[in-house]
C-alpha cells in the first residue's frame, strides 16, 4: 500500500486500484465503469465477516413523492417506469448497480457476470433509517471510515469499533 492510504479520504481509491498500486479496494458497482474504461482485470466479492458470512453496504437511496405534490399522477408514473424492466435495462447498460434483485440474472449477469455478486449484496444489504446515515457511513471523515482506518493500521479492532460506536452515537444524539 502506498503510505498515502493512511490519510486518503477515499478520493484516490479507484485511481490507485486502476493503476495497479493498490491490490484491493472496497468499492461498489459504481466503480465498474471506471475499472472497465481503465481495462482493469478485477473480481468482485462481498465484505467478509469476522466469523464467516458476509456483509453489504448496499442500499440507502429511495424515491418519494411528497404529500403535497402538484403532479402526483406524473410522479407515480415516473416511479413505476423507473423501477420497471425497461428502465432497469437502461441502468444496466450504463453500469449502474441493480435495484431490483429479481432482474439481476435476466438483465445484468449477461452484461457482466460480476453483477451476480452485486445483486446478492443488494439482496443482503440493509441501510439504517437515519437522518445521519450518510455522515456515519459514507463521509470519508465519518466514524465508519475512521474505524476501518484505525482497525487496519493499528490492529486494535475492538478499540476502533468502540470509538466508531461512540462517534456514531454522538451524531445520532445530535440529530434528535
Amino acid at each position: 500500500m502506498p503510505s498515502s492510504v493512511k490519510t486518503d479520504a477515499g478520493s484516490l481509491q479507484a485511481t490507485l486500484f486502476s493503476s495497479g498500486k493498490v491490490g484491493m479496494t472496497q468499492l461498489g458497482a459504481l466503480a465498474v465503469s471506471t475499472f472497465d474504461k481503465a481495462k482493469v482485470d478485477y473480481g468482485v466479492a462481498p465484505i467478509v465477516g469476522k466469523d464467516g458470512g458476509s456483509a453489504s453496504c448496499a442500499g440507502g437511496d429511495e424515491i418519494a413523492i411528497p404529500t403535497g405534490s402538484k403532479n402526483r399522477a406524473a410522479a407515480e408514473a415516473f416511479v413505476k417506469w423507473a423501477t420497471d424492466e425497461q428502465a432497469q435495462t437502461i441502468l444496466a447498460d450504463a453500469a449502474i448497480v441493480p435495484v431490483r434483485t429479481d432482474l439481476v440474472d435476466k438483465i445484468y449477469v449477461s452484461k457482466d457476470p460480476r453483477y451476480k455478486a452485486f445483486g446478492e449484496g443488494m439482496a443482503k444489504g440493509k441501510t439504517p433509517y437515519s437522518t445521519v446515515e450518510n455522515a456515519v457511513f459514507n463521509d470519508a471523515n465519518g466514524p465508519w471510515a475512521k474505524m476501518i482506518n484505525q482497525a487496519v493500521f493499528t490492529g486494535d479492532i475492538e478499540g476502533a469499533q468502540a470509538a466508531a460506536q461512540k462517534a456514531a452515537q454522538a451524531q445520532l444524539d445530535g440529530a434528535q
